[in-house]
């Protein structure tokens, strides 16, 4: 999420479609620089259809992003000016150090909600891939929503919910008794 940019945001006013992303860069490494690279190990761009709270957020997020544009201090590097996921100079997150920033996206995002959850950059793929999986999604379709296999899913993402293994035991109660 930290390479995407806002020419890849689309609909985001819900004015001609669905909105979505698509991810075709990420931040890598080449040569010891940071650079945007392509997301995919194909080069193909994944589609990812973005739900109600995510486009809240990235709008509230434009807009404080808009402000912080106007500042002298705002100096993003070169060939990353239009970085979504920046801090208030301009530079790409890390999700090491700015999951205070993270932390005011997710505020704006559920600020409809009654109870407010909080996490880390660090678990969202994490969370994504087990919520997704243990909502009946297929892994094969998770996997290609997240752009990575389903042995990487299962070794590095998917962490089954307390409720879905209490579940998955209970069927087993049922079979053994």
């Amino acid at each position: 999420a930290r390479g995407l940019t806002w020419e890849s945001v689309k609909n985001l006013n819900n004015k001609r479609g669905t909105p979505l992303i698509i991810v075709q860069s990420q931040l890598g490494y080449t040569n010891g620089e940071l650079k945007l690279i392509p997301a995919t190990k194909t080069g193909i761009p994944r589609t990812v259809v973005l739900n109600a709270a995510a486009v809240e957020a990235l709008k509230a997020w434009k807009k404080i992003q808009t402000g912080y544009k106007r500042r002298t201090t705002w100096k993003p590097r070169e060939g990353m000016e239009d970085l979504i996921f920046t801090n208030d100079t301009g530079k790409p997150l890390r999700q090491q150090d700015d999951d205070a920033q993270w932390n005011a996206l997710l505020e704006q995002a559920q600020k409809n909600y009654k109870t407010k959850i909080t996490w880390t950059m660090l678990y969202n793929r994490h969370i994504a891939v087990s919520l997704m999986r243990d909502a009946g999604i297929p892994a094969s379709l998770v996997a290609a929503i997240m752009g990575h296999t389903i042995a990487v899913e299962d070794e590095h993402y998917y962490q089954s919910q307390i409720s879905e293994q209490s579940k998955a035991i209970n069927t087993l109660n049922r079979f053994i008794g």
